[in-house]
């Protein structure tokens, strides 16, 4: 399957079955990601009790489980997780920090815009 290059989502193939399944799993996606929120990006997935369905965590370094590997990718919760990779340039809002990171190409650094 074709996939597009920034976010990883799936494009509809011309005779695909079940092409309401890949349409809607993608609007969840970009609704998640145009709204640019991430739970955390401390917490370990076996540090997490039972997320949201719809939920988006910055993963962090030296993550286990679950999440070995992914360092600093993006997961969201949709059932299963899904992963994307960040791109540079990329910013979320961080609710257990109440701060933004932005994504300098090789990791996530605090903005501190709202900081005194």
């Amino acid at each position: 399957m074709n996939k597009t290059n920034n976010y990883n989502l799936t494009y509809l193939e011309q005779y695909q079955g079940q092409k309401e399944l890949v349409v809607n799993d993608n609007m969840r996606i970009i609704d998640l990601l145009m709204h640019k929120c991430a739970n955390s990006r401390s917490k370990d997935i076996p540090a997490i009790q039972t997320p949201n369905q719809d939920s988006i965590f910055i993963i962090p370094q030296r993550a286990t489980s679950l999440w070995s590997g992914k360092d600093d990718m993006i997961a969201i919760l949709l059932g299963e997780w899904f992963y994307i990779t960040p791109k540079e340039g990329m910013l979320f809002w961080v609710c257990d920090e109440r701060d933004f990171v932005a994504y300098t190409g090789s990791s996530w650094e605090a903005c501190r815009l709202l900081r005194k």
